[in-house]
């Protein structure tokens, strides 16, 4: 333990419904909206501001997401909820059949 900080631990991320590898270290504080890249170390105690995309190791801020990014974001993300569903619909079709 340091600094009143239990050891860090790693943590699999979902954000925008995309899966994302990342290590976040104890005490940081991820906005909402933001894009942890995968691969992206965040520093313990690391505060990262709504809708921002940090990327490497260290993590660090690269970019505020603007409206329109956010949006195609969003976009992307309902379609793969969409393809999920398609899946399920035919697996379960599939396994009819059988």
């Amino acid at each position: 333990m340091s600094d009143g900080y239990p050891l860090p631990e790693v943590y699999t991320i979902l954000l925008f419904h995309a899966v994302q590898h990342a290590a976040i270290l104890n005490g940081a504080r991820i906005g909402t909206g933001s894009i942890i890249a995968a691969g992206t170390l965040i520093p313990e105690r690391t505060v990262v501001e709504p809708y921002s995309l940090w990327m490497g190791v260290p993590g660090k801020f690269r970019k505020k997401l603007d409206d329109a990014e956010q949006e195609t974001i969003m976009r992307y993300a309902k379609n793969y909820l969409e393809y999920k569903e398609t899946y399920l619909r035919e697996r379960a079709a599939a396994e009819k059949r059988c």
